[in-house]
């Protein structure tokens, strides 16, 4: 679950991008990692309402499942760390198993047929 300050995880995987733009691949593979570690960490966690004040108002608004928008947003976090590590197969396995729970989540769309075109890996 992404609260209001958290850095969108897809910024995560981009700034492992630039690292290894960079040629500092040791940073660029920390990047990925946090991604599959926290994914990996929170999969099975049990959602609990949270009546912060920024989250009250959607949480009243729409009807959602946020056990399963927890477990979308973990396999989502782990297919990036994979997908940047260059795993193609294990990221799309879990790109796969995120989107049969949610055929709407924008980051799944934008990046299952994700390519680096400069080969690192």
């Amino acid at each position: 679950m992404m609260y209001y300050n958290d850095q969108p995880a897809d910024t995560i995987f981009y700034q492992g991008l630039a690292y290894e733009q960079l040629q500092k691949m040791e940073d660029a593979r920390a990047k990925y990692y946090k991604l599959i570690n926290f994914g990996e960490q929170h999969l099975f966690d049990k959602f609990k309402m949270d009546y912060f004040a920024v989250s009250l108002p959607d949480a009243l608004l729409f009807e959602e499942d946020y056990q399963t928008r927890n477990t979308v947003h973990c396999y989502y976090l782990m297919a990036l760390g994979y997908l940047g590590l260059g795993n193609i197969e294990k990221s799309q396995k879990l790109f796969k198993k995120a989107g049969s729970l949610s055929n709407h989540h924008q980051g799944i769309i934008r990046h299952q047929n994700f390519v680096k075109i400069n080969g690192n890996k």
